[in-house]
Order: C-alpha cells, then sequence, then structure tokens
C-alpha cells in the first residue's frame, strides 16, 4: 500500500471515528436531558433552569421537531411554555418561547426576535434573546445550536447583525422584537407584515 492510501485511510478513519463520537456523545447529553425532565411539571423546569446555557440545551435537547399551524386569518399560533414542554414538540418560534419563560425568572430580561426575509412573507426564523443582569450585554438562544449567542453584544442592533449572518442563505433584512407576556401559560397568535408584528391574545 502506498503512504498516500495510508495516510488517506488514516485520515478517513479518524473523521469516521470523531464522528461517531460527536453523534454518541450528542444522544448521550439528548437523553440525559430528556430523562432529568419528562416527569417534571413544566412550572419546576422553570425554576431549574438557571443559566442561558441551561435554556439553550433544554431548547436543542428536550424539544423535538414540530410543524407551523396557522389558524384561519393566516395568523401563527405560538404554543405556551406549558404545552411545549408537555408535548416535546417544537420549532424555532417555540424555541424562543421556551428561553422566554425559562430566563425570565432569573433576572434577565428577554424578548423574542423574529428575523425576516420581506421578499419572501412565509419565510423567518425566531430566536430569544436575553439581557445579561450584570453585564447589560445581549445573548440569544433558540432552537438549533448556531441560535445560542453568550452576552457579549453591546445592542440588539448588533446582536441581529450576528444572527442574520448566520442565516445569510435566507437573505433576513427585517427583524421585530417584541415581549410575550405569561407565556408560560398562555397561547398567542401572531403575524408579521411588512410594517409590524401582528399579536392576537
Amino acid at each position: 500500500m502506498k503512504v498516500i492510501d495510508k495516510c488517506f485511510t488514516l485520515f478517513l478513519l479518524g473523521i469516521l471515528t470523531f464522528g461517531a463520537y460527536d453523534y454518541n456523545k450528542h444522544h448521550e447529553k439528548k437523553n440525559a436531558i430528556i430523562r432529568k425532565y419528562e416527569h417534571v411539571d413544566y412550572r419546576n423546569v422553570i425554576g431549574e433552569i438557571k443559566t442561558p446555557r441551561e435554556a439553550q440545551d433544554y431548547c436543542i435537547y428536550f424539544i423535538d421537531g414540530g410543524k407551523i399551524v396557522l389558524d384561519s386569518d393566516g395568523y401563527k399560533i405560538w404554543n405556551s411554555f406549558k404545552t411545549i414542554h408537555e408535548t416535546r414538540k417544537g420549532v424555532c418560534v417555540d424555541g424562543a418561547v421556551a428561553g422566554t419563560a425559562l430566563l425570565n425568572d432569573d433576572r434577565y430580561e428577554t424578548e423574542i426576535c423574529a428575523l425576516f426575509d420581506s421578499s419572501v412573507s412565509k419565510q423567518g426564523h425566531a430566536v430569544c434573546v436575553y439581557q445579561d443582569p450584570e453585564t447589560g450585554k445581549f445573548g440569544s438562544i433558540g432552537i438549533n445550536e448556531c441560535d445560542f449567542n453568550d452576552a457579549v453584544f453591546n445592542s440588539l442592533d448588533e446582536l441581529e447583525c450576528r444572527l442574520a449572518s448566520l442565516y445569510k442563505s435566507n437573505h433576513f433584512d427585517m427583524a421585530f422584537c417584541f415581549k410575550l407576556p405569561g407565556s408560560e401559560t398562555k397561547d398567542y397568535k401572531i403575524k408579521f407584515t411588512s410594517e409590524n408584528c401582528l399579536i392576537k391574545k
């Protein structure tokens, strides 16, 4: 066997071993978080989770895929944290609601940040943005690992630019930030236009 073939074989073996390690590590963590929270009341989960990193892990490991549901007027149904926790189903908006519910009781100021491509009205993404109570800086959490940003941004605008750059293939050029009071137990219906965020309570 040529030296190049041996090196290539070792290289592939290294990638496969590392990939298997990452895959196993991911599923071990997912299973541990599911076991930790699946029989715990949603109110106790809110009390147990204290940091943005813990909230992010909950969003990516505990919440499984879901689907967007629209009402007859075209408003998206945003489930309460109680529903999200009990069903373990969700999309980006549910990750954003979960992040808000999990951090509000720990002195973090939170808002939902919805990003949109103004030329494609149905294309968008949502995260929870938070302000660190000690530093005053901003970070984010969401349904995807790449939604997580430590609180190092000086303003919401700076953080929004960072989030838009992560999803640059989506051409997000609009952002709405808003609060959803009582989203721990209350469902909302929300619709976005090119100028506004419409909320039905």
